[in-house]
This record gives structure tokens, C-alpha cells and sequence, in this order.
């Protein structure tokens, strides 16, 4: 199984990780999404009707507190999506958390996006920026060790932030 985590960034609609996701991992159909839900009701309408119109499936797995964060990775993982996004939520950026969910995603082969180009630097595996254009900030050696090959019709888009 495949995976991928993304982390949201404000520039970037839901509908530009979305297309990321498909783009990058074309046969990716269940999409995970860590998230405290009530904080976001509104991205979280966008993305089910953006999901939809691409052929994905969204899961959700609520985090309200730190203790919540390894019950809903291992909720989503449970369920194997293909991706899983995680929200830049206050206890989400926490660095316990991140750390937890750059180990167990590594352990269980899901790369991991991060919501800026210094969690990629990090260890996620991909960010989407958009300013005049939208690129995917990758990084390689997360790629290379999970076995990840970037489709050419991407490459193009491709801002290589760690070899």
C-alpha cells in the first residue's frame, strides 16, 4: 500500500492537494485527513465535493488533542488509504506529533506531505505551494526509500527540495 500525508497550506486550495494527490500518485482512490473537524467544516465540505469530482474517497480521523493523534493515524491506516492530509492544526504542528507521524508513516510505507517546504525538509515527502502557479515541493530521499517514482507528467511541477 501506498499512502501519502499532506499538510494543508493556506495558499493552496483543498482542490490543488487534491489534484496533487492524483498527479503524484495517480492511483490513489481513499484519501485520509487528520484534522480537529470542528475547526474545519468548511474545508472539510470543499474537499468531499472536490473528492468526489476526482474519483476520491475522504476518511477522516478527528484530532482535538494530542493524545487523539496516534488513534487517528492508526484509524486511517486501518481503513488503508492511499493518502492521508493532515491539517495544519495548532496540535498537529506540535513536535511530538509530527515526529509520531513521520515514524509510523515511514514505518508503514505512507509518504508523508508536509504543510510547508521546511516539513518536507524534515522528512515529509511533499508540499504544495501556489503562488503564480502551483508546484509540488518534494522531497527525493523520501521518495527513493519508499519506493515512490514521480510520474514525467508531473516533472514539470516538481521543486526538488532534498536529494
Amino acid at each position: 500500500m501506498i499512502g501519502l500525508i499532506l499538510f494543508i497550506l493556506s495558499e493552496a486550495a483543498p482542490a490543488d492537494y487534491l489534484t496533487a494527490i492524483k498527479e503524484v500518485l495517480p492511483s490513489a482512490k481513499k484519501v485520509g485527513i487528520m484534522c480537529n473537524m470542528m475547526a474545519n467544516v468548511d474545508a472539510l465540505q470543499k474537499i468531499a465535493q472536490a473528492a468526489t469530482q476526482l474519483g476520491l474517497a475522504p476518511f477522516v480521523g478527528n484530532v482535538k488533542a494530542l493524545e487523539d493523534v496516534p488513534k487517528a493515524f492508526e484509524s486511517l491506516s486501518a481503513q488503508k488509504v492511499d493518502v492521508i492530509w493532515v491539517f495544519p492544526d495548532a496540535t498537529l504542528k506540535e513536535a511530538v506529533a509530527k515526529k509520531f507521524i513521520l515514524e509510523k508513516a515511514t514505518a508503514a510505507k505512507i509518504p508523508i506531505i508536509g504543510y510547508d517546504v521546511d516539513f518536507v525538509k524534515e522528512g515529509a515527502f511533499l508540499t504544495v505551494v501556489k503562488t503564480n502557479e502551483v508546484k509540488y515541493h518534494v522531497n527525493m530521499e523520501v521518495a527513493k526509500t519508499l519506493g515512490i517514482t514521480i510520474p514525467d507528467a508531473v516533472k514539470s511541477k516538481i521543486v526538488v527540495e532534498k536529494e
